[in-house]
């Protein structure tokens, strides 16, 4: 959808006869490079940061299975 625009709404007036064309140009009005930019970087933060909290939260069950060495 973000790459391939040009064949995305060729596809979509195809399928939809163009119904959504109009939401999805807005939707791309509003999504230029600095903003995909973004959501990519706070979607990278908040994969890390999720995998730290979980790698906290479940320690002592993986120490507790033997999987894990205490430190």
């Amino acid at each position: 959808m973000i790459f391939l625009t040009d064949r995305y709404m060729q596809v979509m007036v195809a399928k939809e006869g163009g119904v959504y064309l109009e939401w999805f140009q807005n939707v791309l009005a509003y999504l230029n490079t600095g903003v995909f930019m973004g959501i990519v970087v706070i979607s990278a933060m908040g994969a890390v940061l999720g995998a730290l909290l979980g790698r906290k939260l479940l320690a002592k069950h993986f120490i507790k299975a033997g999987i894990v060495q205490p430190n």
